[in-house]
């Protein structure tokens, strides 16, 4: 009798336990717009900006992928030519900083749409986020200087 009662009390935990992996796993995050309860002027800068961005994005992952495959054809010729492969990932690292800098220019657009209570909820998000999928924990300092104090955004 008490084998049954301690099997069901651990088939129990383990279902609830699933349930709340599934929920924190799974089940995709609400809306953007629900999250920061953006204005609909907010919603369609954001909208905007990301699909700005989403296209330039698109073109320089393109030119990393057609450079990849200069680089893949450069190893596999018969006489390497090693200036030809480290002018193919010189071009690479540019690209990649390219997206960089794109992605570093979507933050500040975002910082202008956003009030700056809404920012910090990004920010602590993106952290939080970093920390499920085994990021470095947030830091002091890293995004927010002592005693979460951010600056105004720059209107």
């Amino acid at each position: 009798m008490k084998k049954i009662a301690i099997s069901l009390c651990i088939g129990l935990i383990i279902g609830i336990v699933a349930t709340v992996l599934i929920y924190i796993v799974i089940l995709p995050p609400p809306p953007v717009k629900e999250q920061f309860q953006l204005t609909k002027e907010q919603q369609q800068q954001m909208e905007s900006m990301n699909k700005k961005q989403m296209t330039m994005i698109e073109t320089k992952l393109d030119q990393i992928r057609n450079l990849h495959q200069q680089l893949d054809t450069a190893f596999l010729k018969e006489s390497q030519n090693d200036a030809e492969i480290d002018r193919i990932i010189a071009e690479i690292k540019a690209v990649h900083m390219e997206l960089s800098t794109i992605h570093f220019q979507g933050l500040l657009e975002t910082r202008k749409i956003l009030s700056s209570e809404q920012f910090k909820q990004m920010i602590r998000m993106h952290q939080n986020r970093g920390d499920k999928k085994g990021g470095f924990p947030p830091q002091e300092g890293m995004h927010f200087p002592k005693g979460d104090r951010m600056p105004p955004p720059p209107f």
